[in-house]
């Protein structure tokens, strides 16, 4: 079976935008089947997104953080903390 290879070591922590939006949680669902660490936000809690995800892959797999408004950047920076790559898929719907 071929190898594939990461831009970003797996276990490396990705941000997910709209976390819990269709398009989003697809994202962060595929980002942890290849075995990265997701930090997704969301703009209220979603108890049960981040129950979802650890269940299936693990209680450090998955961490949701509510960002209510991306111009907030005192929490943008603290969301970004520890990340080494962004996927930006939120709708504003």
């Amino acid at each position: 079976m071929a190898t594939q290879t990461y831009y970003l070591p797996r276990g490396s922590r990705i941000l997910v935008t709209g976390a819990n939006g269709f398009i989003g949680s697809n994202v962060v669902h595929s980002l942890l089947e290849l075995g990265f660490r997701v930090r997704g936000t969301v703009r209220s809690t979603k108890p049960w997104l981040d129950e979802m995800f650890r269940d299936k892959f693990g209680r450090d797999s998955y961490e949701s953080v509510v960002l209510v408004n991306f111009e907030d950047v005192d929490t943008l920076v603290g969301v970004m903390d520890g990340v080494s790559g962004v996927a930006h898929v939120v709708c504003v719907c």
